[in-house]
């Protein structure tokens, strides 16, 4: 569909929608060579919970997802600082049906005038289910840019997923593309007309070959792991009593720190061999340099490699023994800090269906994947479960009681294998409802009732202004006991004021609480982005201003 022209600071703009249906049919039949094709990696794009996916693309095979928040505002995603100062921009918006975007804005922020140079496109102009393009010209004379993007605004509570691809800028050119040919990572294709180019620039993955490797049986095949990680310090965990979760001693438990991806990291990390000695690398920074005392362990599973991924790094621990020695590894090291406990917690997997609820199946449901986690768990005292990530939509309520009975036919799987291994029961957290995690309502009156709701506590995720607070978590807390499982800054909905907002409610009602996320590249993130837009591996771990928020604060007694 064509949208009529507007000429504003001597700029012409031109959209258009293309369905989805010739959408794939463009992806399929071609590579994308555009400036930011968002392929194997965000490029340096950010925005709310951005991430690669293969839903829709305009071309190649991936694009990158935006999570947009039910809270109305403007959202960007965006480049800082790409080497452009006049020409035409051309970007990809793809809008799901039933969206409810009040418009969109493709548009380029110069550097020292901080002139705005824009499209501007209602909502009513978007074509929904299809994928929309967006062109912005922007005529010679101007300052280079300071940031090139795309902002929506929302003025309802509807939250959705959108899809940025394909977009073009003058002077920027992409990088090679990898090619995946089912072998490791490292063949990359030129996108100019060259002959195929082997990049031998990216640092190996090191394998600790300082001591005996043991090999533990955990099916077929045998799974090595390495023998040199420090034996586990046993002692009691945490539990819970009444509205709190307690210490050994009964004193309540003041946890706080943040969410820590796995060996796959966000995505970033699925085309390479898994690195555990990266995450154990950023627990040690977490813990010792940032002084958390409480890790959300986000573990990342996929259906499918989506023809990118390691065949080593993308399956559920259901398919992969090697993978759930790596988690128990990881688990095992964070327990050799005093004092810290970690929420191992199914962020993504393919259990967890459409709607973010958990499945059951006794072979392939949520309750399988975590008998196979609480088994090989079982003997860390410090660990804590959280059953999965965020229940979506249910804003109405309607759907609480669904939700509910899934959770605890889930806890009940957990504690059949607790009682089966003889070991007391973990600390479990049950998400909120619905609107990803934030309603805790129907749980105040409908507490879990498995084992009497032992060791059961309620996880709610915030990035709502502090005028949510009371409705969200403060109401519960003298009869609930609660964990604020993710919070963090994000554009139009959660400033950083509120973040200290939150931080000092949370302390004041004695409230655990886990900020997102200890990664460069996972909004919003709580590093700045040093890994050149790879997957991270000894990269520099420079807090953002986000993670110089929570440094500082982890830095102050609880």
């Amino acid at each position: 569909m064509k949208l009529q022209s507007l000429f504003l600071l001597m700029m012409s703009v031109a959209a258009c929608a293309v369905d989805e249906g010739e959408a794939s049919t463009i992806a399929e039949q071609e590579l994308d060579l555009s400036s930011f094709s968002f392929e194997s990696s965000a490029q340096g794009w950010t925005g709310p919970k951005a991430q690669l996916s293969s839903a829709h693309y305009w071309r190649g095979s991936r694009s990158l997802q935006l999570t947009l928040p039910p809270v109305a505002g403007k959202y960007q995603s965006a480049i800082a600082n790409p080497t452009f100062t006049s020409g035409t921009i051309t970007a990809h918006l793809f809008v799901p049906r039933g969206a409810a975007i009040d418009s969109v804005q493709l548009f380029e922020l110069e550097k020292n005038t901080w002139a705005w140079h824009s499209t501007y496109v209602p909502g009513s102009a978007l074509t929904q289910g299809a994928w929309n393009t967006l062109q912005l010209t922007v005529a010679p004379g101007g300052q280079t840019a300071a940031s090139i993007g795309l902002e929506l605004a929302i003025s309802s509570g509807w939250r959705g997923q959108v899809w940025i691809d394909s977009v073009q800028v003058p002077g920027v050119v992409q990088p090679p593309l990898p090619v995946d040919a089912g072998t490791p990572v490292g063949v990359v294709l030129d996108a100019g007309t060259g002959p195929v180019v082997v990049d031998a620039g990216t640092p190996p993955v090191v394998v600790d070959a300082g001591t005996p490797p043991v090999v533990v049986d955990a099916g077929t095949p045998p799974v090595v792991v390495d023998a040199g990680t420090p034996p586990v310090v046993k002692g009691p965990g945490i539990r819970v009593q009444g509205n709190h979760l307690v210490n050994a001693d009964g004193t309540i438990w003041h946890g706080r720190g943040a969410n820590l991806n796995d060996t796959r990291s966000c995505n970033a990390c699925t085309a390479y061999a898994p690195n555990v000695a990266e995450v154990k690398r950023r627990v040690d920074e977490l813990v010792n340099v940032w002084h958390a005392n409480f890790i959300r362990l986000d573990l990342e599973s996929y259906a499918s490699t989506d023809g990118y991924r390691s065949a080593s790094n993308y399956q559920s621990v259901l398919y992969d023994a090697a993978y759930l020695a790596d988690v128990k590894d990881i688990v095992r090291y964070i327990g050799t800090k005093p004092g810290v406990q970690v929420l191992v917690s199914l962020w993504t997997d393919p259990s967890i269906d459409s709607m973010g609820r958990p499945t059951l199946n006794a072979t392939v449901g949520t309750d399988a994947t975590w008998k196979k986690l609480a088994g090989a768990l079982a003997d860390q005292p410090h660990a804590m479960f959280g059953v999965i990530n965020e229940p979506q939509m249910n804003y109405d309520g309607s759907g609480d009681a669904t939700v509910w009975s899934l959770m605890n036919s889930v806890v009940k799987a957990i504690r059949d294998t607790e009682d089966a291994a003889g070991v007391p029961y973990h600390v479990v957290t049950v998400q909120g409802t619905g609107g990803w995690a934030r309603r805790l309502d129907y749980y105040a009156t409908h507490p879990i009732t498995e084992r009497g709701g032992a060791n059961v506590a309620y996880e709610v995720h915030v990035y709502n202004p502090a005028t949510d607070f009371d409705s969200m978590f403060v109401r519960f807390a003298s009869t609930l006991p609660i964990i604020i499982g993710e919070f963090g800054p994000m554009s139009g909905a959660m400033t950083t004021a509120d973040c200290t907002s939150l931080m000092d409610k949370a302390q004041a009602l004695q409230i655990p609480h886990l900020a997102w996320t200890f990664h460069m590249r996972c909004d919003p993130g709580l590093l700045i982005d040093n890994s050149g837009g790879a997957c991270g591996v000894g990269m520099a771990l420079t807090p953002s201003a986000w993670g110089a928020q929570l440094k500082a604060r982890l830095a102050q007694p609880w």
